[in-house]
């Protein structure tokens, strides 16, 4: 009976067991499953723009607040809100009467000026009258001449005439009222010349990407499913302590719409001449044409010339290999190896030096790798060992971001081609169909754009 027992201990133990290795072993496939995903190269050619999104209101910044000269009580108004108006035209008049009292005034006391100067004149020519005398009388005169052509401006100026070809966009004032002199009756513009600007808010760090002349596209509410182009025309240089940001116009270029008024709602895109984007690429001090680099580290098609130049698998620089041959510092020949740890046949030479692919000079990389200080070829990184970062902005397409989160999202990036790295981006704007992001993909070679959701930091890929 015990015996019966302990085989069918036995046997139980050995069905646990089995299972056991079978959960672990489906563990373990379930670890090391490949994912196939899809890459796109972070060394492209392709150009994009780094867009602003701004929005404001309209205006043609030539309003103007018309008054009286003269304190009074108005009698007509000419105008309403919304009249057009003509250069020159009456809109608004004062009471006259005494404004013409003062003109009648001045104009008395500059003729009484006149008779006494006149009858000293005569007095002095006959002996009778002082030089000083004179003198007296003629400044009296001066004096009342200017307070009459005073009175006279003042009463030409009881009237409020239009400064410009435009619209009246406030009255501010009724037909009977006390005004004192400077107090506002109309609000213009010049409208009619069609100079509008699109006035917009600017944060500290749009106020410093954008500059004049930047182009911007415009939106405009009352004109649906069209836009229209602008040019930034000017930026303030200082901060609005009212709104607490920064201000900037985008003239309107072309042809004006026609559905446009003073104060309506408009969007822009500006457009940054200073944002242009290596789309998946950057090319620091090297310029990249189709995977060869040209720059302090020139590279074509895998072979690179700088202080170490590489031809297809042979290197020369300070440790200068040809074919598994090694002539520098240290030199090998075919297998053999000389000088102080001087390598053979694809070995290394000299100082860490290496040949056939391998790196040559202080960590210099050959062959479609990397040579000189810090010099790229064919997209790979350089520069004593170090790999070679990208400077952005990059313009990525939506479906490689995940989870993005105001400014902020992550990505999958790879630099082996078998494993997914998750890294934290800064996303600087959106396109239309891409999002630029202004950092966390220095230190990519390749951004994952297909397979993302099924990835975690660490998984192994392949690509398709």
């Amino acid at each position: 009976m015990k015996t019966i027992h302990a085989i069918l201990l036995l046997s139980f133990l050995a069905v646990f067991v089995a299972s056991c290795g079978d959960n672990k072993a489906a563990e373990n496939k379930n670890t090391t499953e490949v994912i196939p995903v899809k890459l796109l190269p972070l060394n492209g050619q392709h150009t994009g723009t780094a867009t602003i999104a701004v929005s404001g209101q309209f205006t043609t910044d030539d309003e103007t607040m018309l008054s009286f000269k003269t304190g009074g009580i108005i009698q007509s108004l000419a105008v309403k809100e919304g009249d057009a108006i003509k250069t020159g035209q009456v809109l608004a008049t004062l009471n006259p009467t005494e404004i013409n009292a003062q003109v009648t005034q001045a104009q008395l006391g500059f003729e009484k000026a006149q008779r006494d100067y006149n009858r000293v004149l005569h007095l002095y020519q006959d002996s009778v009258a002082t030089l000083e005398q004179l003198q007296n009388t003629k400044t009296a005169m001066n004096i009342a001449e200017e307070q009459f052509k005073s009175a006279e401006f003042n009463r030409s100026h009881s009237q409020i005439r239009a400064t410009s070809n435009g619209y009246v966009l406030r009255k501010l004032a009724n037909e009977g009222q006390l005004v004192q002199a400077g107090t506002p009756i109309f609000e213009t513009n010049g409208a009619a010349a069609g100079n509008w600007l699109l006035r917009v808010d600017l944060s500290n760090k749009q106020w410093a990407e954008i500059q004049a002349q930047d182009k911007a596209t415009i939106e405009i509410e009352s004109v649906p499913g069209k836009t229209f182009e602008g040019t930034v025309v000017r930026k303030t240089e200082g901060l609005n302590q009212t709104s607490g940001t920064f201000k900037a116009d985008i003239r309107l270029n072309g042809a004006k719409p026609a559905a446009i008024a003073y104060g309506m709602f408009g969007k822009a895109t500006i457009e940054p001449a200073g944002g242009k984007v290596k789309n998946q690429a950057n090319g620091g001090d090297g310029k990249s044409e189709a995977g060869r680099t040209t720059g302090d580290g020139r590279s074509e098609a895998g072979r690179a010339a700088g202080d170490g130049k590489s031809e297809a698998g042979r290197t020369t620089g300070d440790g200068r290999s040809e074919a598994g041959r090694a002539a520098g510092d240290g030199k090998s020949e075919a297998g053999r190896t000389t000088g102080d740890g001087r390598s053979e046949a694809g070995r290394t030479a000299g100082d860490g030096k290496s040949e056939a692919g391998r790196a040559a000079g202080e960590g210099r990389l050959q062959a479609g790798r990397t040579a000189g200080d810090g010099r790229s070829e064919a997209g790979r990184a350089t520069g004593d060992g170090a790999t070679a970062t990208n400077n952005g902005p990059w313009a990525i397409p939506y479906e490689a971001l995940m989870e993005g989160d105001g400014s902020t999202g992550y990505v999958f990036i790879t630099n082996d081609n078998k494993t997914a790295k998750k890294v934290t981006v800064t996303i600087g704007g959106m396109e239309k169909d891409q999002v630029i992001i202004t950092k966390g993909l220095e230190q990519a070679g390749a951004l994952i754009i297909s397979g993302s959701a099924y990835l975690t930091d660490g998984s192994p890929i392949s690509v398709k």
